[in-house]
């Protein structure tokens, strides 16, 4: 697989993630670590398993890939749910999934001209 299907997904993400929590009032260094931080780890994740399932079958199965952005909204949420104690880091997680997500469709449609997902 070439890293370059690694990075550009890990770098979107990152960047629309971070901005979201940016306009929602999210200021401190150490959140922002931490965001950066969780993404790295469930965006890197979602692409290496989506990339071996690829491998193995040679077909995107976008059932994985949704079933893997609920898992990782378990998980970032949790993350910020333990960092401020607050429950609507699920909602905020949530969200910040839903708009990397869309973001990455929108990008991948410029590119190929449909959706991955059909």
């Amino acid at each position: 697989m070439e890293i370059i299907y690694i990075l550009v997904p890990l770098v979107l993400t990152i960047i629309i993630e971070m901005l979201f929590f940016f306009s929602i009032g999210y200021r401190s260094k150490r959140f922002f670590i931490i965001c950066l931080l969780i993404n790295f780890i469930t965006n890197a994740t979602l692409t290496l398993v989506n990339g071996l399932f690829y491998l193995i079958s040679l077909d995107y199965h976008w059932i994985t890939t949704l079933i893997l952005e609920v898992v990782i909204v378990g998980v970032e949420g949790l993350v910020y749910y333990l960092n401020d104690r607050r429950a609507i880091g699920f909602v905020y997680a949530l969200w910040a999934n839903a708009l990397s997500f869309a973001f990455g469709l929108l990008v991948y449609y410029s590119i190929y001209g449909r959706t991955f997902l059909w």
